[in-house]
């Protein structure tokens, strides 16, 4: 993503202009902190952001004066039937911020950690901003893709909500930087906004299940690996990862005749591989030898690999969540994260590669000798699982290598 830079007369207070819809005027929404002059309230004490928002807060600083792009926005859209009640919209979109500290936050670099402080809940306002009228898909495209590369990991806000207005119904859209939230954050916004705009449209007090702060999160996950060093057992396997690969990130197994070193768009290709019956087949039988779905498709992946002339190992990280809360409440605790919005996405190294297998008896005098796909990337502690995080091991783990 090329970002643009701040607006140099106020990026605290940096507008952003919405989508419209093509018959329609329709109604964007922006929440924003009070006014210059106005001193924002803030709600919490001065905490340290989690890993995974300081490293993504590093990488925008380090691209900003290259033309390097970093695609870090995440965005979600559902459907309103029949013409929407403007108010109630307004008011769900508003109780949303209000309710997770971490949309609040701003984020500050101190002695070179990465600190956030959330604004109050009452210091947020909303207004609702008219665009205009977009007659064709084309223009409609063009101005919400310029209006979503505008958020700036670097200045606030760092979210956008906006509605497209029909005739016979709306679509409601937001998005955020990553640094707010991940992908599995957005079923919670979206149940919590449908649920919100529902009872507020019949005129009742939305009823919202609690959700536990990002914020508390974050702290507590610098506290539980603030004493992990270069040499703690913890960190073996992700140094083994990085040894047999040779660095943290896994290389694409195949040359593609680019120079190293340069960013490339993403590129996404969806194809069906397995219809429902086979797919229930492929989970019995991984079941059966003591898998899962998710073991099989990464055997799959590394003897597609083979097959191609590719490592006999194949390597990736794979992402986790730690939204669960697993082991730090005794099992018994209700999971305080399960309708919070933040980033609880981590990842954890594993590869699966083929080995011979071992035989008993001696093998055939023709045919190739039988080879099977094993997966090593399950740990074997809970340490090198869930309850990893990678951005801070990956400094350790760099860190003991180099000493």
């Amino acid at each position: 993503m090329n970002r643009k830079p701040p607006s140099a007369a106020n990026p605290f207070l940096r507008r952003h202009h919405r989508a419209r819809d093509r018959h329609l005027l329709v109604p964007a929404h922006e929440a924003i902190p009070p006014r210059r002059g106005n001193s924002p309230t803030e709600s919490a004490p001065c905490t340290s952001a989690s890993f995974n928002q300081d490293k993504h807060h590093s990488s925008s600083e380090a691209t900003r004066s290259t033309s390097d792009g970093i695609a870090s926005s995440i965005t979600v859209t559902f459907e309103i039937a029949g013409a929407p009640d403007t108010a109630a919209l307004e008011g769900a979109l508003l109780l949303l911020v209000r309710r997770h500290e971490v949309l609040r936050s701003r984020f500050r670099r101190l002695a070179g950690d990465l600190n956030c402080t959330a604004l109050a809940p009452d210091s947020i306002a909303l207004e609702a901003e008219v665009v205009g009228h977009f007659h064709s898909g084309d223009d409609l495209h063009i101005h919400l893709d310029k209006t979503f590369k505008s958020i700036d990991t670097l200045s606030w806000p760092l979210f956008l909500m906006g509605a497209v207005v029909r005739e016979d119904g709306a679509t409601v859209y937001l998005c955020f930087d990553h640094i707010v939230c991940d992908g599995l954050s957005m079923p919670v916004v979206v149940n919590e906004l449908q649920t919100s705009y529902a009872a507020l449209s019949a005129g009742a007090t939305p009823e919202l299940p609690p959700a536990a702060s990002y914020l508390t999160f974050a702290d507590d996950q610098r506290r539980r690996y603030a004493a992990l060093g270069p040499d703690d057992d913890r960190l073996r396997y992700w140094k083994d990862f990085i040894r047999g690969n040779g660095g943290l990130f896994p290389r694409f197994p195949f040359d593609l005749g680019v120079p190293e070193g340069d960013l490339y768009p993403l590129v996404n290709r969806a194809f069906p591989l397995l219809d429902p019956h086979r797919t229930e087949a492929l989970a019995a039988g991984a079941r059966a030898s003591g898998g899962s779905v998710s073991t099989a498709v990464l055997a799959a992946a590394a003897t597609a690999q083979h097959r191609f002339g590719g490592p006999g190992v194949y390597r990736g990280l794979l992402p986790i969540s730690e939204r669960t809360d697993e082991g730090r409440n005794g099992g018994t605790a209700p999971n305080p994260w399960q309708h919070s919005v933040g980033w609880f996405v981590n990842t954890m190294p594993i590869s699966s590669g083929w080995v011979r297998a071992a035989r008993t008896t001696p093998p055939p005098s023709r045919g190739p000798a039988r080879r099977t796909a094993s997966c090593s990337g399950t740990p074997t502690s809970p340490s090198c699982g869930r309850g990893s995080c990678w951005p801070r091991r990956a400094s350790r783990c760099t860190t003991g290598r180099t000493r």
